[in-house]
């Protein structure tokens, strides 16, 4: 095996193993809080009797909603069972947030489990302060945010246990979180649940903004009295979003002699504690959206991290073709943070519940930001990706994004504008790559001498060694100088990976209708009912047109002698072996991709095709024309 087919191959490695970096992320990551504890996760207790607190011993819901947020209450607990985000619509205009298909195939397989809220609940009438009780939710038309349960039969089962709701407290002792709470107050805006434990008074209050200025956010004002139980917040559990792979991610912010630093957690194995930090804010993202907590007041020292396993709290995407079992609840955990109460007294958080768009959370950054105590909140660092090589590739990330808005502004696609950057990376590159083809022309040139310095010095590996570079410094011919592009090239295309998997406006957004609807998941030209090996329960085509344009590629770039009686070197057996074993590769490493990724593959691969034929018609014409000369 010569050099270049050895670089080839160690190149190949490193895009596998970034790949597999990217998609499919390690579960640990080393933190710097100092562990206190890991232990596993406790299961609910029964509701504890208060009698000095009568109250309905029964779970009643209440719905608070805006332009941007349905947030549902429950009297268990007083917290939240369900935050639902309105999709993009001609009654909600707002909303940046598309369906994808999955919310489509929810709604018409399994409908019970489309309603929104879940549960029948109490909401503000329109004109007046009374409640109104309300049946049924809404089909369809919101993204659940958090895990809801599944409705099967009519009933909910496989629902989440107090200590999953969100903006719960619990305690070391699994009985706060089942207290039963009184709902003391509810307008357009807020509502306020009282509750009592032990002795202890707890008032919660949940505050909408209805202004516009603030969206996707909640305030929650907490008074605690007479309590002697270490608390905690709870951040519910969050939804997945199935990208190429799904990415959930824990962080949180640390201040630290005025400094603050963004940090990892680690995906807990069960329970996890830590201890000793000073907590700015803490977050739970699953690649587009994400839930932030942030306390207003003394910054907690403490929190915890739970693995809730998915047969125990199921993913909404186990209903996805459900009778093929395409989505197993066993392979979707979830992940549920917990921030440290004050015993007693007064505490209050702002909560960020809803997209990574980039220009809504800059917005909330701007509009958060403390210009005389320099203060930033950086919600964008919640949603920041981080990985092997991220330092390299990220900034190409930015700058494709920069691209892309652009062309966006003029071609008003984002689709057309993937194939726009495509090209201007190509014309950005094109001298690069013209050097590279020109270098691998030089090098098929010398293929037959090559071949008889091989037989020549067949045993005398050393001497053929001096020889084959004496003879490349003589034609001016470098082996490596092909690899070149492909790794200028590489922090483009990982760049793009980052680009797919983190870029909001890209979710949901369709190319070619009936083929290409989300550009951050695969094309489906077609399905069927059961799922096949590797195929899936979907017929995935830019793949397929990948493999075709790379073997199309090669063949342009590597042509063989079609003289059947003449014997092909060794460097051309092995590119005719690379021209039909490297498309059948790439199609199986691409057919799972998101189809933009692939729209960004085939175009440049298209292109590179172009610029080869072209630069080889040149090459036969100046040929030509030096034989007419002499």
């Amino acid at each position: 095996m010569d050099k270049r087919s050895l670089i080839f191959i160690i190149l190949l490695s490193i895009g596998f193993f970034v790949l597999q970096e990217f998609f499919f992320p390690k579960k640990t990551t080393t933190v710097k809080p100092k562990v206190v504890q890991e232990e596993k996760a406790k299961p609910s207790s029964a509701p504890v009797e208060e009698e000095d607190f009568v109250v309905e011993k029964k779970q009643t819901h209440y719905v608070l909603e805006n332009d941007y947020m349905q947030v549902v209450f429950s009297t268990l607990g007083g917290a939240v069972t369900e935050i639902n985000l309105p999709f993009h619509s001609t009654s909600d205009q707002k909303s940046p947030i598309l369906p994808i298909e999955p919310d489509k195939i929810i709604v018409e397989q399994n409908p019970a489990n489309a309603r929104f809220p879940l549960t029948p609940y109490y909401t503000v009438k329109t004109k007046g302060g009374s409640s109104q009780w309300v049946d049924e939710g809404q089909l369809g038309g919101y993204y659940p945010l958090l895990r809801r349960g599944i409705v099967r039969n009519g009933k909910l089962v496989k629902a989440p246990t107090p200590d999953n709701y969100a903006f719960n407290l619990v305690s070391d002792e699994p009985s706060i979180e089942n207290s039963y709470y009184k709902m003391s107050h509810i307008d357009h805006d807020s509502i306020t649940f009282v509750g009592k434990h032990k002795g202890a008074t707890i008032t919660k209050t949940f505050k909408l903004t209805n202004d516009g200025s603030v969206p996707y956010c909640l305030n929650l004002d907490l008074d605690i009295s007479n309590n002697t139980e270490p608390l905690w917040l709870s951040s519910g559990v969050l939804e997945i979003e199935l990208m190429p792979s799904h990415d959930f991610q824990l962080r949180y912010r640390e201040e630290s002699n005025n400094k603050y630093s963004i940090n990892k957690l680690s995906l807990p194995k069960s329970a996890q504690a830590y201890d000793d930090i000073s907590i700015d804010w803490l977050a739970s993202t699953n690649g587009f959206f994400g839930l932030i907590i942030d306390p207003l007041d003394t910054p907690p020292s403490k929190m915890n991290s739970k693995l809730v396993p998915g047969v125990q709290l199921p993913t909404r995407y186990t209903l996805v073709n459900s009778q093929s079992d395409e989505y197993p609840a066993k392979k979707y955990p979830g992940y549920e943070l917990f921030v440290s109460v004050s015993k007693n007294g007064t505490s209050s958080y702002r909560i960020f519940a809803g997209p990574s768009q980039t220009s809504l959370i800059k917005a909330l950054d701007k509009k958060f930001s403390d210009p005389l105590k320099n203060y930033d909140p950086d919600y964008a660092g919640a949603f920041a990706t981080k990985g092997f090589f991220s330092f390299i590739t990220a900034p190409f990330a930015k700058l494709l994004y920069w691209l892309m808005s652009f062309f966006h502004l003029i071609s008003r696609s984002w689709g057309i504008s993937i194939i726009l950057l495509t090209i201007a990376l190509r014309i950005m590159l094109y001298p690069l790559n013209s050097w590279s083809i020109k270098s691998n022309m030089r090098m098929q040139k010398l293929a037959p001498e090559l071949k008889a310095l091989q037989k020549r010095y067949q045993h005398d590996h050393k001497k053929l060694q001096m020889e084959t570079i004496k003879l490349y410094k003589e034609m001016k011919a470098n082996p490596f100088t092909g690899c070149l592009p492909v790794l200028i090239q590489m922090p483009f295309l990982f760049g793009m990976f980052i680009l797919l998997r983190t870029t909001f406006d890209l979710r949901g957004v369709g190319f070619i209708p009936g083929w290409i609807d989300n550009l951050t998941s695969p094309d489906v030209l077609f399905s069927w009912g059961h799922s096949i090996i590797f195929f899936g329960n979907s017929f995935h085509l830019l793949p397929i047109l990948v493999g075709v344009a790379m073997f199309l590629q090669q063949k342009v770039s590597s042509p063989f002698s079609k003289d059947k009686g003449s014997e092909l070197t060794d460097q051309q057996k092995q590119q005719r072996m690379m021209m039909y074993v490297m498309p059948i590769v790439f199609t199986f490493i691409t057919y799972n991709l998101a189809s933009g990724l692939n729209i960004y593959w085939f175009s440049s691969t298209v292109l590179a095709i172009l610029q080869q034929m072209l630069m080889a018609k040149k090459k036969k014409a100046a040929e030509v024309a030096l034989t007419e000369k002499k």
